[in-house]
């Protein structure tokens, strides 16, 4: 295996499509090289297991590999916030800022766009409202006993339609 040289490039555009040389489909760039007159398309061969769009305007080292150019880093401009061995991920709008963020923080927290709220276990609200609907029916039916004419209608909580069963946490 030959390799080349490295050059920085500018992303000017992605597009998902068949490399020249293979049958499975691949994220190519569209990379301004040395100038604008010098844009090439170039494979982009991200980290395994993840499966990132690159956005214009992004700047991607290149290296070749015979007569094949890849993509293999890149710098976003965004500013670095991660610390020690935090973990951040996120998506971009069209202007380039974040969109949405998701930050696994080294002592077992994460943060889903920011750390102004927080998850409900849906396990434990479905017990406490249960029991609240279960005291309440309970009142309700000691009062009807006293008031003549009154009958109570029983509550009844349904939290099925709010549960997803696609996210799932543990309790700590």
């Amino acid at each position: 295996m030959t390799t080349g040289s490295m050059e920085t490039g500018i992303v000017t555009g992605s597009r998902i499509a068949k490399n020249k040389d293979g049958s499975n489909p691949r994220r190519l760039l569209e990379v301004i090289i040395t100038d604008p007159e010098d844009t090439q398309t170039v494979e982009w061969t991200g980290q395994p297991g993840r499966d990132s769009g690159i956005s214009k305007y992004d700047v991607v080292l290149v290296a070749a590999v015979g007569e094949t150019k890849f993509a293999y880093a890149a710098d976003d401009g965004v500013t670095p916030e991660a610390l020690d061995k935090d973990e951040h991920f996120y998506s971009r709008d069209a202007g380039g800022d974040k969109a949405a963020e998701i930050i696994l923080r080294t002592n077992g927290d994460i943060e889903l766009n920011g750390a102004d709220d927080f998850v409900i276990s849906y396990n434990q609200l479905e017990i406490i409202l249960t029991q609240l609907a279960t005291d309440l029916n309970t009142n309700f039916t000691a009062i009807a006993a006293q008031v003549p004419g009154y009958t109570p209608t029983p509550i009844i909580i349904d939290l099925t339609t709010a549960k997803i069963e696609n996210v799932k946490v543990n309790e700590p």
